[in-house]
């Protein structure tokens, strides 16, 4: 196997990343507006910034989560946000890349200007939805599709130098062009160079299942894959891990069917031997189990999942993934209800960012 490109010192430049921290809170000098009068007064506001990156989404059902709710968040601690940057997002009309990432340009500025960490999720995402894939790329032959996904990807990463991570989302295990192992792997192998020739900064995050499937019509095993890429020139600095309830199987589940924390540990375990830091990605469990509310219980699990990351050498960061419900995929497991009141977990995790922000 050939090895990762920028090896990285083990994770040192990773717990810069989170943070320019260890020194504390990071201020900034924020204008607030007059009292009517036009005039605008300087304040100074203090985002506490912890050491480890503590993630939400920024999308839901209903669109974009509001970037008030989010700045609230930030406020509070919470130092990693997804802003969402999907090709059916951004690339309105072919050629023309001026979607709006989910929650928009000026949460984006305002998250970088605190010191929040940001990541552009999902930049590829073979899934066939229309934010995912925009309707004309469709039809077409596979270098043309090709061609037309490397005009969006250096369109999107040179339009925001303020994201630092970019997701390159589920590989083989979505496939909504029907396209070949080969042609899925050249894909992702080349997007990863596409963004380090338009910003060599960033980082490239590979976002992995961690259970075999076969969604798309080719087998997905998550080191078969993940050495394939890398074999063939992944540019990959990161390693993101999805946890959700229905990875595990029964056995691995406790009584409300949430994943064991001896499963998430033994799947993290399959990927320490790339030597990269790891983020749990995307994390959520409902709230509703039978029809009986587990909103404390969800939360309790939050907590041990975050706590036991925190504790991972290996792992620099954990994402609870959706701020409102997505009944569709997963109910009850939003941190907020629909008026954007808070449920228990949404108050576990703010304690978690206020306590590691100290």
């Amino acid at each position: 196997m050939k090895k990762v490109k920028n090896g990285l010192a083990k994770h040192l430049p990773y717990l810069f990343l989170a943070g320019v921290i260890a020194l504390g809170l990071m201020t900034i000098i924020a204008t607030g507006g007059g009292d009517g009068g036009g005039e605008t007064q300087n304040r100074e506001t203090q985002y506490p910034t912890p050491t480890f990156l503590i993630g939400v989404g920024t999308t839901d059902p209903q669109g974009c989560v509001s970037s008030n709710v989010l700045k609230t968040f930030r406020e509070n601690g919470i130092n990693y946000f997804l802003p969402f940057t999907s090709w059916g997002s951004i690339e309105i009309s072919q050629g023309s890349y001026t979607g709006t990432p989910c929650p928009g340009d000026s949460f984006i500025s305002f998250a970088a200007d605190t010191g929040a960490t940001l990541n552009g999720h999902c930049l590829i995402f073979l899934i066939d939805e229309p934010f995912t894939i925009p309707s004309f790329a469709f039809g077409r032959p596979f270098e043309e599709q090709k061609q037309m996904l490397e005009n969006f990807v250096r369109a999107t990463v040179a339009r925001f130098p303020e994201i630092e991570i970019w997701t390159l989302n589920e590989p083989i295990a979505q496939n909504a062009f029907g396209w070949s192992r080969e042609q899925n792997y050249d894909v992702f192998v080349s997007a990863s160079r596409w963004i380090h020739e338009v910003n060599p900064k960033a980082k490239v995050m590979i976002n992995m299942i961690p259970i075999q499937v076969n969604w798309s019509g080719l087998d997905y095993n998550p080191n078969e894959v993940l050495d394939d890429l890398l074999d063939r020139g992944l540019e990959a600095e990161i390693i993101g891990i999805e946890f959700y309830p229905f990875f595990a199987e029964e056995k691995d589940q406790d009584k409300n069917g949430y994943p064991t924390l001896d499963w998430i540990a033994s799947r993290i375990d399959i990927f320490r031997k790339y030597d990269l830091p790891i983020i749990l990605s995307e994390i959520s469990v409902s709230g509703i189990v039978n029809g009986q509310d587990r909103f404390d219980e969800q939360a309790d699990w939050m907590e041990s999942i975050f706590r036991f990351a925190k504790a991972d050498t290996d792992v620099i960061g954990a994402t609870w993934y959706f701020v409102r419900d997505e009944p569709s995929f997963l109910p009850y497991a939003g941190l907020m209800n629909d008026d954007y009141s808070y449920r228990p977990v949404a108050q576990r995790l703010l304690e978690l960012a206020r306590e590691w922000s100290e």
